[in-house]
């Protein structure tokens, strides 16, 4: 019979058998259980209870690589050189094999290099003429201008200065010793004597030359950068405190004193052709002050773009040229087998070459015709294998097949799904994969075996605990797993419901009336129904 017509049969059961059940049921002892001496049949009390169910899809398939490809021959020919070898990383494009004459694929392999060199050329070129963009390097006030528009400037041109008068420096003095433990970031206490004051600031520079005092003696210079609180004068004197792991150490000596202004140098040469600002303007950094123009550069440029079109245009010839003495990839991906030896004379049409990206995996799985209606592209699927013990990999529906495939009656339909991570998966691997086609978390559930059906209708037999005898209850159903059904109508959580189970037949040869033709039922090969009525 049909997997089909097994599925859809709809077992008619007329009343009178329905009530021959619940004879036997209240014929028995008081207990919850009856059992038939013939055919062990046993009537046991479930509960509604709520909780998850999910609708599957299954099926067994084996790993597949993304894209494989077979590159064959387009002529005839005598092996030369063989330029790949198994496991070998390639990429589109690339020579795998050439033939007597290989003087081309040298041609081919200079021409290449030949295209990365003027690209790189190109690239610099740009790069200098992003250049004749002048950006302030530094929030600040601008000092004096020393260009006018339209005056001719070079590399390295001093245009202007900028100087942050919010913050002040102060330049402390310590000895070897005391430098060696000095970190830049270090928090430093600032005294100044002469206003009765003290302030905080931190280390930015630690100067490695040396310097001298008055004295003779030997220094290094920190720098430490405080807030402009204003009315503090430059040179004053200060005593200063940073610090260090090994606590805090005193300056020989210390002065307050301006920032040094920064210096804006031109990156490139050219002519002024806007000045964005004046001098004293307050700027922030990365704003656009000035711009500049090089004719020169724009036809370096435009005789690159010129150059580099050429090799192109020359590499598509050899590369024409070079099918009838070298084959190339025709995709980027693992070599995983190469099918010829050097000196081998081969024909047209020949498979030289197996190549395969492995970097994407897929798993193409067969589905049954009454289930593919339910299968989308993007639905998730989980897939296991018994070789990577342990492990679940995640994938989606990735494509469907329009055309299905029929074996003895029963169609199915290849559903491919496309891992999102494959570690420990090698192609040829068989797997099993679950395509999760509905999910409720919070549903009012009840076995398969304790539904009935009727034509149409699905029922159950209530046990009511004011009643001796069950009675028939009307339900409706929603999502069917294998081995549970929702209820969406008839029946409340916490009802107790009759339910059979035969202890020496399987799910397929129950007697008529129970459980038979319910979706969910196993169908001969392992495969699942997941009909959802």
């Amino acid at each position: 019979m049909r997997k089909k017509s097994i599925r859809l049969i709809i077992v008619a059961v007329v009343l009178t058998s329905i009530f021959m059940i619940a004879s036997k049921y209240l014929g028995a002892s008081s207990k919850n259980t009856l059992a038939n001496s013939e055919n062990s049949n046993t009537y046991t009390a479930v509960e509604v209870k709520k909780g998850p169910i999910a609708v599957k899809a299954t099926g067994s398939g084996s790993v597949t690589p993304s894209e494989r490809k077979q590159i064959v021959s387009n002529t005839e020919g005598t092996i030369q050189n063989i330029l790949v070898s198994k496991g070998d990383e390639v990429k589109k494009d690339d020579i795998l094999v050439t033939f007597e004459d290989d003087s081309e694929s040298i041609d081919i392999q200079n021409a290449k290099l030949n295209l990365s060199l003027q690209n790189q050329q190109l690239a610099s070129l740009q790069n200098d003429k992003n250049n004749l963009k002048v950006y302030a390097p530094y929030s600040g006030t601008i000092g004096d201008i020393k260009a006018i528009v339209g005056k001719e400037v070079s590399k390295g041109y001093l245009f202007t200065t900028i100087s942050d008068d919010t913050k002040l420096e102060v330049k402390a003095l310590y000895n070897k010793l005391q430098v060696d433990n000095i970190k830049i970031g270090k928090k430093a206490t600032i005294e100044l004597p002469e206003y009765f004051n003290s302030i905080s600031g931190t280390v930015t520079n630690i100067d490695d030359s040396i310097t001298t005092n008055n004295t003779g003696a030997v220094f290094h210079e920190v720098t430490i950068e405080i807030e402009n609180l204003g009315g503090l004068d430059v040179d004053t004197n200060a005593v200063v405190y940073v610090q260090t792991d090994n606590g805090r150490l005193i300056a020989q000596e210390a002065k307050v004193q301006k920032i040094t202004p920064i210096d804006v140098n031109l990156k490139y040469g050219g002519t002024i052709d806007k000045i964005l600002v004046n001098s004293g303007d307050v700027v922030i950094e990365g704003q656009l002050i000035a711009e500049l123009v090089n004719s020169s550069l724009d036809d370096q440029i435009n005789s690159q773009l010129i150059k580099i079109e050429q090799t192109e245009l020359s590499l598509t010839d050899k590369l024409n040229k070079l099918d009838d003495t070298a084959i190339t990839s025709t995709l980027s991906g693992t070599v995983l087998n190469v099918n010829v030896d050097e000196g081998e004379k081969i024909n047209s049409k020949a498979n030289i070459v197996e190549i395969a990206d492995l970097s994407t995996m897929k798993v193409t799985i067969p589905v049954d015709e009454l289930d593919i209606n339910k299968v989308e592209l993007g639905q998730k699927a989980i897939i296991t294998a018994e070789a990577v013990q342990n492990t679940v990999f995640e994938s989606e529906v990735t494509d469907i097949d329009i055309e299905g495939k029929s074996t003895n009656g029963v169609s199915t339909f290849d559903v491919t799904l496309t891992l999102k991570e494959h570690d420990g998966l090698k192609p040829g691997m068989s797997v099993n994969a679950e395509i999760i086609i509905a999910t409720k978390k919070d549903a009012l559930l009840l076995p398969i075996e304790a539904i009935q059906k009727s034509g149409n209708k699905y029922f159950v037999m209530l046990k009511d605990e004011n009643e001796e005898e069950p009675k028939l209850c009307d339900v409706k159903l929603g999502l069917v797993s294998e081995d549970y059904a929702e209820i969406v109508e008839g029946l409340k959580e916490g009802d107790s419901v009759m339910s059979l189970r035969n202890t020496q037949t399987t799910k397929q040869d129950m007697p008529m009336g129970f459980g038979m033709g319910m979706p969910g039922q196993k169908r001969p090969g392992g495969q699942k129904n997941v009909k959802n009525r």
